[in-house]
């Protein structure tokens, strides 16, 4: 018996009842009976009966932690255990009891051998469906949908739930002592794999007090995780308002910028004003004119647009950084976004319609906004202000260009071009080439550290050994990229190589890579300082 009670009290445990459930059979390959094996043929004057007991061939019992429990006589298989006495590695739970406070969209988990790093392995199962229906138009979401066939995504719900076990023997106290419980609840995410449509039913109701059987545990850091298996079963107990209070359950509601600061650590739901969009970064406001930086997800950044109405769900708020008075939230798998209005009857309603009113109809609000993205790009990103097309990477036009060496043709006029100069870090070759209408194939990606950031680029095929020679020597480099505008279902460049996404706005192409000389270097840093060298 894996529990540090049972063996510290070993031999008091004689007389004892004992409620087992689940319990594993151990060497019974030749199905001997636990009750006809040689190690229960003793004699009855025999004072040590286990002394030839052999647990590497005899047949035994294995009694799991999370589903043995020391009970009297008259004692029930007890229905729930609280989650708090949930130890890994100690089996499967009988079965608990909770409160579901949270329930995401239901989400899907991609084969490895599907994504081929490119693509995020967890998408809402919405997003897929979009996804797959788009993919006639790019051949690299083609090749995805082709290696989908072999192996099907996994759907799966995550629920955020909090023990409920004992709710019922508090009806009769007053609200002090149940606020003081509550304030001791264990939380845990639980995953449910391939949910039923009856279990859906029945665990997506947010405030409900269900019964969950035969789930596995495991704890990270602080945080409970409970996974299903093919046995688990959920039923519904009708006691869900003294089990809400027993829980302290919050109905979901949008919250303001200001009330997310006493959130950290948190997931909540708000509705903001999107001011300026980054490839990884989403800064929004509200009336409150507090600034939230929103890292983005690795899927649908097509909605992620300035000007932008957005509602979020399930954004989970990291920490608020009092130096650069910003929020800074995370889009996690279990959140999403929405651009639609809500209906009337929605939580959301009342606050997308003041935003609505504030940024949209009134004109005034504009010079605010702009003063605002001015304020995000030069404190917070510490580069100058866009244009009205934003750029993802940051201008350098004070560094001289020799424009006569490698020197390439010209794109469409539909791209930017732009100055990049910095450290040559490192190359990789892609797997598969991409073709580009004006530049031909991009094998490569190159980046290159300038001190406040790390650009990423595509090289072309005809640059690869001359890129490839800057970053052996880690040499200081100023290149020359140009932005197309790309359709957001192409490829780009991205966050990592190995996780090329298709679904950024623009695609960012090295044309021009020239060695810098440090002493040239130098001196054009001493002029921006207003000294001479």
């Amino acid at each position: 018996v894996p529990d540090g009670h049972f063996k510290g009290v070993k031999t008091s445990l004689c007389g004892t009842k004992v409620v087992v459930w689940n319990a594993s059979l151990v060497n019974n390959a030749e199905g001997i009976h636990p009750l006809e094996a040689r190690v229960n043929h003793v004699l009855d004057d025999d004072s040590q009966p286990l002394k030839t007991f052999d647990k590497d061939k005899d047949p035994y019992l294995a009694l799991h932690v999370n589903s043995t429990r020391c009970g009297s006589s008259a004692a029930y298989l007890l229905q729930s255990l609280p989650l708090r006495s949930l130890k890994q590695g100690g089996g499967l739970v009988r079965s608990i009891r909770c409160v579901v406070l949270r329930v995401s969209e239901l989400l899907v988990l991609q084969p490895k051998e599907s994504t081929q790093g490119r693509h995020p392995r967890v998408i809402p199962d919405k997003f897929l469906h979009h996804m797959l229906s788009s993919s006639s138009s790019d051949p690299l979401l083609t090749n995805h949908t082709t290696a989908s066939t072999t192996s099907a995504p996994t759907p799966f719900l995550r629920l955020r739930v909090a023990c409920s076990h004992g709710a019922w023997t508090v009806r009769t106290e007053n609200t002090t002592q149940k606020r003081l419980r509550s304030s001791t609840t264990t939380t845990a995410i639980l995953t449910l794999w391939r949910p039923s449509e009856e279990m859906m039913q029945i665990a997506c109701k947010e405030g409900a007090e269900i019964f969950v059987t035969s789930v596995a545990v495991s704890w990270t850091h602080d945080q409970l995780g409970l996974t299903s298996s093919k046995h688990t079963t959920i039923q519904r107990i009708e006691s869900e308002k003294t089990a809400q209070e027993f829980v302290g359950y919050e109905p979901r509601s949008a919250l303001t910028a200001l009330d997310m600061k006493n959130k950290c650590g948190k997931d909540v739901d708000t509705c903001v004003y999107l001011v300026h969009v980054t490839d990884d970064y989403a800064f929004a406001t509200d009336p409150s004119w507090a600034i939230l930086c929103v890292k983005l997800a690795r899927w649908g950044a097509k909605v992620w647009k300035n000007g932008t109405l957005v509602c979020l769900r399930n954004v989970f708020v990291s920490h608020y950084d009092a130096h650069l008075d910003v929020l800074d939230c995370v889009m996690t798998d279990t959140a999403t976004v929405s651009t639609s209005p809500p209906a009337p009857s929605s939580y959301f309603w009342a606050p997308f319609l003041a935003l609505k009113e504030l940024f949209i109809c009134d004109s005034a609000t504009s010079t605010r906004v702009t003063a605002l993205r001015r304020r995000i790009c030069t404190t917070i990103l510490n580069h100058d202000p866009p244009p009205s097309t934003s750029s993802p990477i940051h201008v350098d036009d004070n560094v001289p260009i020799n424009k006569k060496e490698g020197q390439v043709a010209l794109p469409s006029t539909d791209m930017e071009s732009r100055q990049v100069t910095g450290h040559a870090m490192h190359v990789y070759t892609l797997p598969t080439p991409i073709h580009d209408p004006v530049h031909g194939l991009l094998s490569a990606v190159l980046y290159v550290d300038t001190g406040a950031h790390v650009h990423e680029m595509l090289v072309p095929a005809h640059m690869t050994t001359q890129v490839t020679s800057a970053v052996a020597c880690r040499q200081l480099v100023h290149v020359r990229v140009h932005l197309g505008n790309i359709d957001d279902d192409m490829i780009n460049s991205c966050r990592s190589w190995e996780a090329l996404e298709p679904f950024r706005a623009r695609r960012v192409v090295a044309v021009n890579v020239q060695r810098v000389s440090p002493s040239s270097h130098i001196q054009v840093l001493l002029q921006r300082l207003g000294t001479n060298p």
